[in-house]
């Protein structure tokens, strides 16, 4: 035979049977999370808030030169929220604030790592929707928590700021040391596009070519008129006479002028010769690109090194408090009400089943006593 569902009403005659056992669960449970929570030692916590400092607007960088070397990127415009949470994580920052008030004794603890322990359990640290960092100190003594966690924060500054100025000092030698680099480069760059330029009489490739190219136009042409002005001459008063033989040696002058232009390689010359002009354009280029190249990157370096030897020297707060700790006015916890509440709850519950599980136990025996009989 199946049992018929549990009804509301049916659970009600039960617990109105059985509410002897669910109020001495519910009295047992409930008097003793009251004793239980008035024996809890009282926490009282502060809270303060605090912004990283932008560093935008410091740099003296040029946002020209930076672009046009296609370095993107390479500015920090803000401090990583992450760098300073590493910090309130770490062993030395907990050590300071141990040591400053003497936690070990305080906390009662026998070993220097259980007092650590239990100084980061009683820091809690949030990051909110505008990165700001909300950093919140559990203690007993009521005066003491906000000096606790407005320490804190001086701690988080001076070890961000030495951890500055230790990254600006590695900055600044590995700067210098690529400036002086590219120094060297540069000097011996200009050095060999100085001997290219002497040793081949290049004062503007550019325009001695367009210059030479011109002349040598002007050659052609000229002896094109020549040439058209023998024939007139040769068709008119003979090969061989006078006339000719003058018009004939003008037009070999201008030819021998013409051929020489063309392919004469003296480096005396204002104009290169043009069988070598393409081998000299990709030779020229390239050295010229090479020390254009190492004269912007001195235009990027001098910047940053000056940016570096200052950042190296100044001792600038990198945290912005919003919020200073002040001294609580109530206890953080234990919250008795609520525990109290949430352990009557759970024992009327508990209660109720028991109750239930009892009166289906007699209800089980009685029908067993009435079958034997």
């Amino acid at each position: 035979m199946e049992r018929e569902p549990l009804t509301i009403a049916e659970l009600f005659r039960i617990l109105a049977r059985q509410k002897r056992i669910v109020a001495i669960v519910v009295l047992i449970f409930t008097i003793t999370s009251i004793i239980v929570s008035l024996s809890l030692p009282k926490y009282y916590k502060a809270t303060t808030v605090i912004l990283p400092f932008s560093s935008e607007g410091t740099a003296l960088l040029s946002q020209g030169v930076i672009s046009s070397l296609g370095m993107f990127g390479l500015q920090n415009t803000q401090i990583d929220v992450s760098r300073i949470l590493a910090i309130l994580k770490s062993r030395t920052l907990l050590e300071i604030v141990a040591k400053r008030f003497n936690l070990q004794k305080r906390y009662g603890k026998r070993s220097w790592v259980g007092t650590l322990n239990s100084l980061k359990k009683n820091i809690k640290v949030v990051v909110g929707e505008e990165s700001q960092i909300k950093i919140t100190v559990y203690d007993k003594d009521q005066l003491l928590v906000d000096d606790v966690a407005n320490f804190i924060v001086e701690c988080l500054d001076s070890i961000n700021i030495s951890l500055t100025t230790k990254s600006a000092r590695e900055n600044r030698i590995f700067i210098e040391g690529r400036l002086r680099e590219v120094i060297d480069s540069l000097s011996i760059y200009e050095k060999r596009l100085t001997k290219f330029m002497r040793e081949n009489g290049i004062v503007s490739l550019e325009e001695q070519v367009k210059v030479g190219v011109e002349k040598i136009a002007d050659l052609k042409a000229q002896l094109a008129m020549k040439e058209i002005e023998l024939e007139i001459a040769r068709n008119t008063y003979g090969v061989n006479s006078p006339i000719s033989r003058q018009v004939e040696i003008q037009m070999l002058s201008i030819k021998r002028k013409y051929d020489e232009f063309r392919n004469t390689s003296l480096t005396d010359d204002l104009f290169p010769a043009f069988s070598k002009v393409p081998e000299l354009e990709v030779k020229f280029a390239r050295l010229k690109r090479e020390a254009e190249y190492y004269s912007k990157l001195l235009e990027y370096l001098g910047p940053q090194y000056e940016q570096a030897k200052i950042n190296e020297v100044k001792k600038v707060s990198t945290i912005q408090v919003l919020d200073k700790a002040v001294t609580p006015e109530r206890k953080a916890k234990p919250k008795r009400a609520k525990i109290v509440s949430l352990t009557f709850v759970i024992s009327l519950l508990f209660g109720m089943y028991l109750a239930y599980f009892k009166d289906r136990l007699e209800v089980y025996r009685k029908s067993k006593e009435e079958k034997e009989k």
